[in-house]
């Protein structure tokens, strides 16, 4: 059955804080809230949206005689079907995706667009995604995506700071197919220095292996190899490599030489950047310098993220690569 998804509300849109409002904001909930929740309150118009796809939670509260301001509000996963058409009063889906759009200041993506869901582009590629390896887990974010989006999968969470793997571990203890590894990934084995970057139980996105200009810390962490973790575990294949080590992904990739080249590895999803001068993230020229050798091609841009300082260029986003030789269908360890 065709669908409408609607994927994100835009930012701080403002919205009349009257009975208009609050009629919107019901009916909004009636009709699009198969996978999110929205509640309004009288008092102070309190806004609450949580999708579950992505584990997001925004609220948004005002007083009653001020505007409501939404503020990177998103949903997703979240569709209207053909037969909802009629019950809204409207004569077909692009009425109602028009309405929608004019009334909630909401944009509407039709169908799925390939480069705006990594997830949903991966599943329709016709690789089965069996094993992933989420590198730089932090607290489950990518792990909690990953298994919703591959019910099927076995997924590893690597996160070397201790208090955030804790955290991590906590979060997915729910999750029988994600396996949590407190152990940093790079080129080489042995011990190594983890930067922290806040209290050790704040689960800093920004710990790194990579002396930063500031840090609060540091913990001495294993340091192992994708090449020997997978030797070790008796896995033969990674369908989806996740790399997000804040400026050390390089390293990680390097240090899964041995299953790159043997054309085990069908996907490689990381977080470059595009900014020579940028620390935090590896240039994209180098890691796609570094997969085109295995057969790795770009496969999409994801999450982009503009400059900080508000110049017009790209600070850093996700790229997925894909190895069309690496895809199978069959069953793996």
């Amino acid at each position: 059955m065709e669908c409408i998804s609607f994927e994100r509300i835009c930012r701080w849109r403002r919205v009349p804080n009257s009975t208009v409002a609050r009629r919107l904001w019901r009916r909004a909930a009636r009709y699009f809230s198969i996978h999110y929740t929205a509640r309004l309150a009288e008092a102070g118009l309190e806004v609450s949206v949580r999708s579950k796809g992505d584990g997001l939670n925004t609220p948004s509260t005002e007083s009653p005689t001020n505007p409501m301001r939404f503020r990177d509000l998103y949903v997703s996963h979240t569709r209207v079907r053909d037969a909802m058409i009629p019950q809204m009063g409207l004569p077909s889906k692009a009425a109602a995706r028009r309405e929608v759009e004019r009334l909630l200041h909401l944009q509407v993506l039709r169908g799925f667009e390939h480069g705006h869901r990594d997830c949903t582009d991966i599943a329709r590629s016709g690789c089965r995604i069996a094993v992933v390896f989420d590198v730089g887990a932090n607290v489950g974010q990518s792990a909690e995506k990953f298994a919703n989006a591959f019910p099927d999968a076995q997924i590893h969470s690597f996160e070397p700071a201790a208090g955030t793997f804790r955290t991590l571990q906590r979060a997915l203890s729910k999750r029988a197919n994600v396996r949590c590894h407190r152990v940093a990934l790079g080129s080489r084995e042995g011990e190594t220095t983890l930067y922290l970057t806040g209290a050790p139980d704040a689960n800093s996105v920004t710990n790194s292996l990579i002396k930063p200009p500031k840090s609060v810390g540091s913990e001495t962490v294993e340091l192992c190899t994708v090449d020997k973790f997978a030797g070790d575990a008796d896995i033969s294949r990674v369908d989806l490599l996740k790399v997000d080590a804040e400026g050390f992904d390089l390293e990680v990739l390097i240090g899964a030489r041995r299953l790159l080249s043997s054309q085990k590895v069908a996907f490689v999803l990381a977080e470059v950047g595009f900014h020579p001068g940028d620390k935090r993230h590896v240039l994209f020229d180098d890691v796609r310098s570094y997969l085109i050798p295995f057969g790795f091609s770009v496969f999409g841009f994801y999450e982009q993220t503009p400059e900080w300082s508000g110049e017009p260029r790209l600070r850093f986003a996700n790229v997925c690569f894909a190895n069309a030789k690496a895809f199978v269908t069959q069953s793996v360890k």
